[in-house]
């Protein structure tokens, strides 16, 4: 899952989307791939984790699929993690490319399904991983500066050899739809489809962050989690047997 912008709710998409795909039975880890700028584990109650810097720390020949189990720490929900610390000094491990491309490599020979949260734009990290992966999801909101921005992060990846239709759009929205540019004028920017669309749920975000509980989790019954759960039966239905996202 990548973010056409910072602030999209990447990680929160992506954890509950993660929650609902083991809910039914499926083995999933989450692998936060933001070196720096982790959030994922604040979020769920665990203590600072060096997981992701540890890893990116590591010469790509040193990695192994038992070094890397070391690293994750598993969740209440069944759910695999990875996380990233938060600690400024390690965004320096973005140009660690080459060690990110072969261990997710190794992750995926570990589970079923394995998302990643990649945060916003095409680091050079994403660079190597978004040709590794079998799905792409991109998440925008209606509003014209993101479209754009989204619009040229398709643009560059046809650049690399990505079709822009191997990309699945995500649209967010964060305020009222009568606020918000429809969801027809947002495809027409994209020249692209919207695959789902997510509605706002601020507060019960709120709740669940200060909880350290995945919304999905805090108000199962809620349009929210309804929505997680669609859009993980959707990645299941067309996954691979050692599908990506």
């Amino acid at each position: 899952m990548l973010g056409a912008k910072g602030g999209l709710g990447v990680t929160t998409l992506a954890l509950n989307t993660a929650v609902a795909m083991a809910q039914t039975g499926n083995d999933v880890i989450l692998c936060e791939l933001r070196p720096g700028q982790g959030s994922l584990g604040l979020q769920l109650g665990f203590s600072a984790s060096k997981a992701l810097g540890n890893l990116l720390g590591r010469p790509a020949a040193e990695i192994s699929s038992h070094l890397i189990e070391g690293q994750l720490v598993s969740h209440g929900s069944g759910v695999r993690l990875l996380l990233a610390s938060c600690e400024p000094h390690e965004m320096t491990m973005e140009a660690h490319a080459a060690q990110a491309e072969q261990w997710v490599k190794q992750l995926s020979t570990m589970t079923k399904f394995l998302i990643l949260d990649l945060g916003p734009g095409l680091t050079e990290i994403n660079k190597k991983v978004l040709p590794l992966c079998d799905r792409h999801l991109m998440v925008v909101e209606p509003m014209r500066v993101t479209l754009i921005m989204a619009k040229a992060i398709l643009d560059e990846m046809e650049k690399m050899g990505i079709s822009a239709n191997r990309f699945e759009m995500i649209m967010l929205n964060r305020v009222r739809s009568s606020l918000q540019m429809p969801w027809q004028q947002a495809e027409a920017i994209l020249n692209h489809s919207i695959a789902s669309i997510v509605t706002p749920a601020p507060e019960l975000s709120y709740q669940a962050a200060e909880a350290a509980v995945p919304m999905i989790q805090m108000q199962p019954e809620s349009l929210t989690a309804d929505q997680s759960r669609k859009l993980a039966e959707m990645l299941t239905q067309k996954g691979k047997s050692a599908g990506k996202v």
